[in-house]
């Protein structure tokens, strides 16, 4: 069975592409017409960190967990949850709920992206909207132990 090159998929518009995000993650996708799949790690030599708290209005995020536990903070109807989800667990996004997702040190996660992308003009046509930017330095402002506590 022959093998399909990085080229030989970008001419079926797939994107293979990855890069190390601000707060260390790096990120591996491939990715076609807005959904896919990523691979997400946090960094080796930095510390675990927040990502950018976001929303989508058209695409799902299915996260599931490889390896370690993430925490996962949503703005739902008002009230600002955290939950912890350890390997094997899966938790897919809501539509226009905003969240941000915290990977523990050694975890790794899959998220697959799936819906109908509505696309941001900032953003280049993904389907990411930032969140409301009080819930956004509130849930970086989460450490491991507050994490912890409210997540239980």
């Amino acid at each position: 069975m022959p093998k399909l090159s990085v080229e030989e998929m970008t001419q079926y518009g797939v994107v293979v592409d990855g890069e190390v995000m601000d707060n260390g993650e790096q990120r591996f996708r491939l990715m076609l017409n807005g959904n896919g799949y990523v691979w997400t790690q946090p960094s080796a030599d930095q510390p675990p960190a927040w990502q950018n708290a976001h929303l989508h209005k058209g695409v799902l995020e299915t996260y599931i967990v490889q390896t370690g536990k993430i925490a996962v903070a949503s703005l739902y109807e008002g009230e600002r949850m955290v939950k912890i989800y350890h390997a094997g667990d899966v938790v897919t996004t809501e539509l226009n709920v905003p969240h941000n997702v915290y990977l523990f040190a050694g975890a790794g996660i899959h998220t697959v992206k799936h819906g109908t992308p509505i696309g941001n003009p900032e953003k280049s046509g993904a389907d990411w909207y930032p969140a409301d930017p009080d819930f956004d330095v509130w849930s970086k402002s989460l450490n491991e132990a507050t994490i912890n506590e409210l997540a239980s």
